[in-house]
């Protein structure tokens, strides 16, 4: 005895026939992840070793960074004390020249006087007089 069916759309058949389609290639897909091979043994222990040496580089790099990162330190500290230094010591020179123009103002004041005075005093000393430029 023959089951009574409905006509089937075309329509509907095609979208039915691309379900198949797309069922059959997930199984296939699923399948062939099943069967992918694990990678070998020695290819895990050559990646951990290349890991651990990749490792071993970073800390010593971070080492070489940490003692650069220091030495800059240094080098900032000995610079600052140099400035430090050398900003005193131009202040005591610009401190020392300042009292050398008054000093050297008053030598002037000094021996336009003398110049004024020398034909008052007979016992001015000559040599004193040619030093100081006057005579």
């Amino acid at each position: 005895e023959v089951t009574p069916s409905l006509p089937v759309p075309a329509e509907v058949e095609r979208e039915r026939n691309q379900v198949d389609v797309l069922c059959k290639l997930m199984s296939e897909f699923i399948n062939s992840q099943k069967q992918a091979q694990l990678p070998a043994p020695d290819i895990l222990q050559k990646t951990t070793n290349r890991v651990a040496e990749l490792e071993h580089l970073i800390g010593k790099y971070q080492e070489k960074l940490d003692s650069l990162s220091e030495d800059k330190t240094m080098i900032i500290k000995e610079r600052v004390e140099w400035e430090r230094k050398y900003y005193d010591r131009d202040k005591q020179n610009y401190a020392l020249l300042e009292t050398l123009k008054k000093q050297g103002e008053l030598l002037e004041k000094a021996k336009t006087e003398l110049r004024h005075c020398k034909g008052f005093f007979s016992s001015a000393n000559e040599d004193v007089l040619k030093e100081l430029g006057i005579s």
